[in-house]
């Protein structure tokens, strides 16, 4: 993205994007370092671009970007790639769940292993997460500029340091 990634830890580090198009372009580049099975948790205010960032990862897994849409009202999205070698992508918007044990009783779970699961407002289902996930916050630096911080749990930790640290 043309800023310097900022370490903060062995398993977490932060980019920032400059627009929507760099958020999209890093979800793209997050996406090929997804498989299935794989746990993307998301957080941030209203407006900070974690839609934007889940239509780039749906995109880069060759899955219909333009499709992406929060899913507040209807809580849980699937999106199947054009390639069925590459795996579902579950989009679920925990804002409107009231404990961790909705999101428990969407229906997902017989699909878990064969999906990338990915949850906006993961933090208020927090209980119900596994522990090896992939944290995303987002947070406004200005008006344009968002801060994408990545922490990885459990087997994430390893793979951290093959993630895109850039945009191009």
């Amino acid at each position: 993205m043309g800023t310097p990634l900022t370490a903060m830890s062995q398993c977490t580090f932060e980019i920032q994007s400059q627009s929507v198009e760099q958020t999209i372009t890093f979800g793209e580049q997050l996406a090929k370092h997804l498989r299935a099975g794989d746990w993307v948790t998301l957080d941030g205010e209203l407006g900070a671009g974690k839609t934007h960032l889940i239509r780039g990862i749906a995109q880069g897994m060759g899955a219909d970007g333009h499709a992406v849409a929060s899913p507040t009202f209807v809580l849980m999205h699937e999106y199947e790639p054009e390639d069925l070698d590459q795996p579902l992508l579950i989009h679920i918007d925990a804002y409107r769940l009231e404990r961790s044990d909705d999101l428990i009783n969407l229906g997902w779970s017989d699909v878990a292993n064969e999906a990338v699961m990915m949850i906006e407002w993961a933090s208020k289902v927090s209980e119900a997460l596994p522990v090896d996930r992939l944290q995303i916050t987002l947070r406004h630096v200005d008006d344009h500029t968002r801060a994408i911080e990545l922490t990885g749990y459990g087997k994430w930790e390893d793979r951290m340091e093959n993630l895109p640290k850039f945009s191009q």
